[in-house]
């Protein structure tokens, strides 16, 4: 998307509001698909599809860009990047729930802080990489006179200060270089959409979940300790007890054969 709005200001020559604006497209069609693929998974118990189709439209999106140019009606790169917004949406939540869905309760944490952390990585990873690619193909796309703007690659250059035919040899390296990070980005997808094959859709209950279902016997064990120590006594005198002291002397005289009515009277006695 980085690439996308330099490519808006620096190619199709738009502001950066008008550039920003033109990546609605993308960002309401990826909440709306995010909603109802949930809405699917729950009243149809399954997300194997969603994922397949989610990763097979973001392809086709991705594929697309790589036709973009200066030529190319916004209109056209408006629905590209609806076809990607729909991919992601059908894709980012759905994997989230699927691995909480096949996971024990009490992995569901782990798996879900590790899943947030590689997909972080894996875009600070992929920035890096685009950004890498962008410079140094928009490098070698410049003539020799104009090198020096690659040296800001995502700072949009003040065209009115160049010639005519300087704008479209700026104009098309920068084609050029978004051009290039696109073609890297659609074999990821494609990769992505091929390792599907070994996503297995089990629903969204896990056997040990469904009613009358035995528990796994770790959790048993878990649920066995957690009972024990609920239950247990406290250590603590009862407030029974400590308002009723005269029962342990009671059971000393019944003990010694006196009875209670006696143990007043014998106490008397003696003094």
């Amino acid at each position: 998307m980085l690439t996308r709005t330099t490519s808006y200001q620096n190619v199709k020559g738009y502001t950066p509001l008008v550039s920003a604006a033109l990546l609605l497209p993308v960002v309401v069609t990826q909440a709306i698909s995010s909603t109802v693929s949930g809405f699917c998974m729950s009243k149809f118990n399954f997300y194997g599809y969603l994922l397949w189709g989610g990763f097979g439209i973001w392809l086709c999106g991705s594929g697309l860009l790589i036709l973009a140019n200066k030529n190319l009606h916004v209109g056209l790169l408006s629905f590209f990047l609806i076809l990607i917004g729909m991919g992601t949406g059908m894709v980012f939540q759905p994997t989230l729930v699927a691995l909480q869905a096949q996971t024990p309760k009490m992995q569901r944490a782990v798996v879900t802080s590790n899943r947030n952390f590689l997909r972080s990585s894996g875009g600070a990873v992929g920035l890096a990489v685009s950004s890498a690619i962008l410079a140094n193909v928009l490098r070698g796309s410049l003539p020799e006179h104009l090198s020096y703007v690659a040296n800001s690659t995502f700072a949009a250059p003040d065209l009115s200060t160049f010639s005519v035919q300087d704008q479209d040899a700026i104009a098309s390296a920068y084609t050029s270089a978004s051009r290039a990070v696109f073609i890297f980005c659609a074999p990821l997808n494609a990769l992505c959409l091929a390792l599907c094959v070994f996503i297995k859709d089990r629903g969204l209950m896990r056997e040990e979940d469904s009613p009358g279902a035995t528990t796994p016997a770790v959790e048993q064990d878990v649920e066995k300790s957690i009972a024990e120590k609920s239950n247990e006594p406290s250590r603590k005198p009862s407030a029974e007890s400590m308002r009723t002291p005269s029962k342990a002397g009671g059971i000393v005289n019944e003990a010694r054969g006196i009875s209670a009515s006696e143990a007043p009277a014998n106490k008397a006695d003696g003094r």
